[in-house]
């Protein structure tokens, strides 16, 4: 059955939501002008509703929208409380209401139930209708033929490649850039990893054959912040200003919103330079200058959620780790992708909470991580009641690693496992006794997380 969508806005949402305790706000300096004048020796006004920039006041809007939804018979899910379930009866099909602040997304089979609803809501808020949904927080949504629905986001890219482009970019911005991130330029918090200071290089130059014996007393060269005799520090290392370390902040956390909405190839990168926020340096902005680079020249790339049969409509998940790639903390690099049917759903590149001491170890790590996401999933899809087919059998989940199968599969404990026991105990726990999940092998080739534990 098709399913209509129908996007609203409230207007002036928050002004709608009574408050639970006295809050008194100074006289407006325009009090005369817009009220009428105070009387008397009045020095505050007592607000009867909530005011944008209240701490309460988002509170209270929910209860206040909450309020009204449970009215009209809806249920929030328990996994996800901004959304609201009206189950189907024999006078009424199924409905869902998706709540984001003051925006909301109806979804119902016929329309005019569809129409019912809104006019419900019309008569305990001010309603803006927005027609078809062609922005979702800042996404663009175009529909195809059969169905298929294409989400991306152009618009917050191309801002994002203004803002970014500035009178002092030119020293870092390159237009031709195929991929998110250089996978030959080893970043750590002091810079690229191992660079050399212009006397190191030139040392380098006059005895090609091997390291001097002044390299050799400085150690191995992996982390240059300047040498004990005061040496300088590599120009592509030197820490940015702090002008240029604020808009770096603020490229990455762009960057990030795009990753997060719609663009997953980016989110290795995205997580990468995330690590260097508080003390960014030059290799660390020129890198972040190549993802906008990136950014630019594939601004049109689009997620596609496209139709299936019921019988390929299955939850599937791809988990993946590298080993001790951070050059600063030795953690590793988690993956996870999930796909509902032919569509992804999830997808995550984030480093891991501690150090592994084996791939297995970092594997198993990774795998955790993807459980948890797949058990959320399968919570929502079974409230919703509308795609039992993804959630009657367990989840697959692919994995590219025997030996982190094994262990969560049989609990084998050996000298190289045996101090990561609650990890692989979670997963056997959803394996065995939930019948949740199930583990599958995939070739590392075939493993889409894999995208999310290394550059491109």
């Amino acid at each position: 059955t098709a399913l209509s969508r129908s996007p609203r806005a409230v207007e002036t949402a928050f002004q709608n939501a009574e408050l639970e305790e006295e809050v008194f706000i100074e006289v407006p300096e325009l009090a005369d002008t817009l009220i009428g004048g105070v009387s008397g020796p009045t020095r505050a006004l007592r607000l009867n509703k909530a005011l944008y920039g209240l701490p309460q006041a988002p509170r209270q809007w929910y209860k206040t929208v909450d309020k009204v939804l449970r009215n009209m018979g809806y249920k929030p899910i328990n996994a996800e409380p901004c959304v609201y379930i009206r189950q189907a009866t024999e006078y009424q099909p199924a409905s869902i209401i998706v709540v984001y602040v003051d925006d909301m997304v109806i979804g119902c089979s016929e329309n005019l139930v569809l129409e019912e609803i809104v006019k419900n809501l019309e008569r305990n808020f001010k309603i803006k209708k927005i027609g078809i949904p062609r922005k979702i927080l800042g996404m663009r949504v175009n529909y195809g033929n059969d169905g298929e629905i294409q989400i991306d986001c152009e618009e917050k890219v191309r801002k994002l490649v203004n803002y970014a482009l500035t009178e002092n970019s030119q020293e870092y911005f390159s237009s031709r850039c195929y991929i998110p991130m250089n996978p030959y330029v080893k970043l750590s918090t002091l810079g690229i990893h191992g660079a050399l200071t212009h006397s190191q290089w030139t040392r380098r130059q006059k005895h090609p054959a091997g390291r001097t014996s002044q390299d050799s007393s400085r150690g191995r060269g992996d982390e240059n912040d300047g040498d004990a005799d005061g040496e300088e520090i590599p120009a592509c290392n030197q820490p940015l200003d702090q002008d240029s370390a604020k808009r770096y902040r603020s490229i990455v956390g762009q960057a990030n919103f795009i990753a997060t909405m719609a663009r997953p190839d980016i989110s290795y990168t995205v997580s990468h330079l995330s690590r260097y926020l508080a003390a960014p340096r030059k290799a660390h902005m020129r890198a972040a200058y190549e993802l906008v680079g990136y950014l630019q020249l594939t601004s049109s790339l689009k997620l596609v959620f496209s139709r299936c049969d019921w019988s390929r409509f299955k939850l599937v998940a791809y988990s993946d780790s590298d080993w001790a790639s951070n050059l600063t903390t030795r953690r590793s690099q988690s993956g996870t992708m999930l796909y509902l049917g032919a569509c992804p759903l999830v997808w995550a590149s984030t480093s891991q909470s501690r150090v592994s001491l084996s791939t297995a170890d970092a594997e198993l790590i990774a795998l955790k991580e993807t459980v948890r996401q797949v058990l959320y999933i399968r919570s929502v899809l079974v409230e919703i009641s509308w795609t039992r087919t993804a959630t009657s059998q367990p989840t697959t989940v692919l994995v590219d690693n025997m030996t982190a199968m094994e262990v969560a599969r049989n609990g084998i404990i050996n000298k190289s496992n045996k101090y990561t026991d609650l990890t692989y105990r979670f997963i056997q726990e959803k394996i065995d006794e939930f019948r949740a999940v199930k583990l599958d092998y995939v070739k590392t080739e075939d493993n889409v997380a894999d995208i999310f534990t290394k550059a491109l």
